[in-house]
């Protein structure tokens, strides 16, 4: 039986339970339904996961870099309300980067992108969209 490798896209790198509870309940579930051989982990900064050190967390500009890499069998992209065009600041000490500025931009356009040009299934989980996107 094939396994699968996933990429999941969430906010994994805040020290946020409900978004962190994303890649618990998703992995849970979707070994209910097929093989896994590993779910990879992204946001926009490279870190190890809040409140479970053993979890990485790759930043979602390396996608396509890993996927070239390794491959994935699909993309997921959920979690809250990450449909959105804003950068915002976060505070956070377990960031492997320098920079304090969240881009949720990332997060959706990025995983379209990589998944348009290789042809890989993107999934959307329990998305939301929080603002008014306007056509001026």
């Amino acid at each position: 039986m094939k396994k699968y490798r996933i990429a999941q896209v969430g906010s994994f790198d805040v020290e946020n339970y409900g978004d962190l509870l994303f890649a618990d309940v998703f992995e849970k579930q979707i070994k209910k339904n097929i093989e896994v051989e590993e779910i990879l982990l992204f946001s926009p900064n490279h870190c190890k996961m809040p409140f479970n050190e053993k979890k990485q967390v790759y930043s979602v500009v390396e996608l396509e870099k890993i996927y070239k890499t390794i491959g994935f069998d699909a993309i997921v992209v959920g979690g809250g309300d990450l449909v959105q065009m804003t950068k915002f600041k976060v505070n956070s000490d377990h960031w492997e980067t320098d920079g304090n500025i969240y881009n949720e931009l990332y997060m959706w356009f990025l995983p379209f992108f990589v998944s348009a040009k290789y042809n890989i299934p993107l999934i959307w989980n329990a998305l939301g969209v929080p603002e008014t996107f306007y056509n001026d």
